[in-house]
């Protein structure tokens, strides 16, 4: 009996001192690793209270301020991996320990294509259209995934949108791509992050080039940083995983570019370098709106790209093609995209976003 009042002393002492450091240590608003904003402590409500909302919300903000959260997700990777777990945060993990984010069953893309549709339909020039929508890893290199993985099939994503097809020029890049992976040893994504390499997307500038019925320059490699780890990897935490390596495209063109009142000659910020999300080096992160003027360029030849990150790293290979080039995110933008485009007559317009995130992103139902 003795000894049972010794353990229940010693759980309500250390529960009492993890109470004690959730709201004694320091909370931070952004996680740097995950790439993402903290969750705040819920309001409270009577509404809140009756729906559960307020019961989930606390969970998550006590699970995001966790003490030594990332300690303990690293200790969680290693157990379940240990206990051969092949799927950890909704990130599958392979024996040779490489990570792919799990593609959910997607809920909105026929509202996104119809938005498309009505936006392409709604404007009266002669614009060329474009659609892009990016197979991620877990569809290019599936062969290396889990056996029996419960991962949506990507395939259907596009074929949806490919079939969808009204009135822009579709650019499928699953041949392209798988070819790729066939005759090239270079990454076409990175292991530690839901992006694409900077390779990758030079391969998938290369066909849309080909659509275009235009040369594409040549890749100009240049490695900026060895030890990047991504959102991904932030999910699991595993020891053991190699880092990934940034390169860019050293492109030859003078420019200025502009975004949030600021002016600047250069697509890459390298302050970036120094963070955790060192992606976010291509394109300054994210802006609602850039203006790429290339310098250079004797034709008023012009482009809009309406894009999620992943166009980040794939808008730099556009530069010798166009005068100015003119970048929104819907998610931010809130001013009317067809209006500057009929505004301007612009003459093309590409959409790209990634198969994998692109039902949840809020940016391809807003931008009509």
């Amino acid at each position: 009996m003795k000894n049972k009042n010794k353990i229940t002393i010693i759980i309500s002492f250390l529960i009492i001192i993890f109470f004690i450091m959730i709201f004694v240590f320091k909370k931070e608003d952004f996680s740097e690793s995950e790439n993402r904003y903290l969750k705040k402590f819920p309001k409270v409500s009577i509404e809140s209270i009756m729906n559960g909302d307020f019961s989930k919300d606390l969970y998550d903000h006590f699970s995001d301020h966790f003490p030594f959260r990332d300690f303990f997700i690293t200790l969680k990777s290693e157990i379940d991996i240990f206990i051969g777990k092949k799927e950890i945060n909704n990130v599958y993990i392979s024996s040779d320990k490489k990570l792919f984010d799990i593609c959910e069953k997607p809920k909105n893309i026929e509202k996104i294509k119809n938005v498309f549709n009505l936006f392409f339909e709604s404007i009266n020039t002669n614009t060329n259209f474009y659609t892009m929508i990016v197979p991620s890893k877990n569809l290019i290199y599936n062969d290396q995934m889990p056996k029996y993985n419960t991962s949506y099939d990507q395939n259907k994503i596009i074929n949806y949108f490919l079939q969808s097809a009204e009135r822009e020029n579709f650019v499928d890049l699953r041949d392209t791509f798988f070819n790729e992976k066939e005759n090239n040893t270079k990454d076409l994504y990175y292991n530690t992050d839901h992006h694409w390499t900077t390779y990758g997307a030079y391969i998938a500038y290369k066909k849309l080039m080909e659509v275009m019925d235009e040369e594409a320059v040549e890749y100009n490699e240049k490695e900026v940083d060895n030890n990047f780890y991504g959102t991904t990897y932030s999910k699991v935490n595993l020891l053991g995983i190699k880092s990934d390596t940034i390169y860019v495209h050293d492109y030859k063109e003078s420019i200025k570019v502009k975004y949030d009142n600021i002016e600047n000659n250069s697509l890459y910020n390298y302050d970036y370098l120094n963070k955790k999300d060192k992606y976010s080096l291509f394109l300054d992160n994210l802006h609602s709106f850039v203006e790429i003027e290339n310098l250079n360029f004797k034709q008023d030849k012009e482009l809009v790209i309406i894009k999620d990150s992943y166009a980040n790293c794939f808008i730099p290979f556009l530069l010798s093609h166009y005068k100015n080039i003119y970048i929104f995110d819907p998610r931010s933008y809130h001013k009317s995209i067809k209006d500057f485009i009929e505004d301007k007559k612009i003459e093309d317009v590409l959409i790209l976003y990634n198969a994998n995130t692109i039902d949840t992103d809020l940016g391809a139902l807003s931008i009509y």
